[in-house]
């Protein structure tokens, strides 16, 4: 009777294979966190489940739940629906999967657009305390909710980043060199970031996988159980004499971290 009143008031959840969907709401990736609400979602939560879905993907933006850098400041609202759609979640006997530090989020609140946030995370260390911060909060809000099943943090979120460092003028792609780490990197004074087009490129290009993966370790100090979607597709190297070759990308085989990929 306990079994099947904990089933009736949507305290079980499935175990094993997950079977999960995203959720936007009536919005979609980049606006949904300014549109979703709790009653529709409790409708939609329900309707998954009966779906055959046991799982949903939430994503979780870092601009927008966090407004502004300096000073640190978080847009409460957001923090507050993402606790309630866990809820309902639990409610309708899902499993939450959550993509954290999503790079994308229409905000009128912060000053930096999507793609410049993610340049200062890659070329200023002072970005780093206000990202660890967000991390922070994040692994407190969700502290009380057992149905989070995965955390995730995906290459994509700043991949854009590296790939715009190659397609600026030659003098920025000279600083930039330096303030991203590359010149580090390569070991060598007067380093210049290459263009995607150039046999270069392969330099840069472990660099930063090389980077990605740093920047995936130090966010599991906070949050151990974080899990990294790699990516699985390759990118063209160029050479002088107008063959191309492919570069793969880090899939982290040798790490214990959960693995995801599409």
């Amino acid at each position: 009777m306990r079994l099947l009143k904990s089933w009736l008031t949507g305290q079980r959840l499935d175990s094993g294979y997950l079977r999960a969907a995203h959720y936007f709401g009536d919005g979609w990736p980049i606006n949904c966190w300014s549109t979703m609400n709790r009653k529709q979602a409790r409708i939609d939560f329900r309707q998954m489940r009966i779906d055959g879905f046991n799982a949903v993907i939430l994503v979780v933006p870092y601009r927008g739940f966090q407004v502004s850098q300096f000073p640190i400041t978080y847009e409460p609202y957001y923090f507050e629906l993402l606790d309630q759609l866990i809820r309902e979640a639990r409610r309708a006997r899902l499993w939450v999967i959550l993509r954290i530090g999503y790079a994308h989020h229409i905000c009128d609140q912060a000053p930096l657009v999507s793609g410049e946030l993610t340049r200062r995370q890659l070329t200023d260390s002072g970005y780093e305390a206000p990202w660890r911060d967000y991390l922070e909060k994040l692994r407190k809000s969700l502290e009380p909710h057992s149905n989070v099943r995965h955390l995730f943090l995906c290459w994509e979120e700043f991949w854009h980043g590296f790939m715009w460092m190659t397609r600026v003028p030659e003098p920025q792609r000279h600083e930039l060199a330096e303030l991203s780490g590359y010149a580090a990197f390569l070991g060598v004074d007067n380093a210049v970031i290459p263009q995607e087009s150039e046999p270069d490129f392969a330099d840069f290009h472990r660099f930063a996988n090389q980077r990605l993966r740093d920047i995936y370790t130090r966010c599991r100090e906070v949050l151990p159980e974080l899990g990294f979607e790699f990516r699985v597709d390759k990118d063209p190297l160029h050479s002088v004499d107008g063959s191309v070759s492919w570069l793969s990308n880090d899939s982290l085989l040798d790490s214990d971290a959960l693995r995801l990929s599409y």
